[in-house]
């Protein structure tokens, strides 16, 4: 066994998952911000909404009463999720009852569309986040098990150079998922790429 190839072996396996936890960690930093920002936009958004909809009932010469209690009763839920930060339950109620809401004018569609597009960015940002970290830690976890195996690897060459090629595979599209991701955190765009 030649042990340039061997040292170059075991240190590659062992580097890797340490660059790529380093990465991981630092990238949770920026997007934990990003992450924040999006709920307190949502927060203001929902707040908006929910001062829309007083506004309506209180201005609303309906006939209806059915339709009237029908209104308040969405009103206090939404009210009540709002002040307790519920921002998916809020979104389900939304989406579920927001034609309830509507008064014959586009307001409340305008503030509503904002706050799904608001809602949904977040929601993505954060699966996103959680599918390119699994990822990333499946990548460690891997290059870790692999270094026990190396005796096995270093004497067949040929399933050597696939398990390097499948390693950087794996950690390009780890960088690149990680880096599309923090380049999101970091920017003002208000939409995934």
């Amino acid at each position: 066994m030649d042990t340039t190839l061997s040292n170059s072996f075991f240190y590659f396996f062992s580097a890797v998952p340490q660059v790529l936890a380093a990465i991981l960690a630092l990238f949770g930093v920026f997007l934990i911000f990003k992450i924040q920002a999006l709920k307190e936009e949502l927060i203001v958004k929902a707040t908006d909404i929910l001062e829309y909809v007083r506004s309506s009932i209180q201005n609303d010469k309906d006939d209806n009463e059915q339709l009237s209690k029908h209104r308040h009763l969405i009103f206090n839920s939404l009210a009540n999720w709002l002040k307790y930060k519920n921002i998916s339950t809020f979104h389900h109620i939304i989406c579920k009852f927001g034609s309830d809401l509507s008064l014959n004018d586009n307001m409340f569609a305008t503030y509503s569309d904002q706050f799904i597009r608001i809602y949904n960015l977040h929601k993505g940002l954060i699966q996103a986040t959680k599918i390119f970290s699994i990822v990333t830690i499946i990548t460690i976890i891997g290059c870790l098990s692999v270094i026990p195996s190396g005796e096995y690897f270093l004497n067949n060459p040929d399933k050597l150079k696939s398990l390097f090629f499948i390693t950087i595979l794996c950690v390009t599209l780890c960088f690149v998922g990680l880096i599309i991701i923090l380049h999101f955190a970091l920017s003002n765009k208000s939409e995934l790429p």
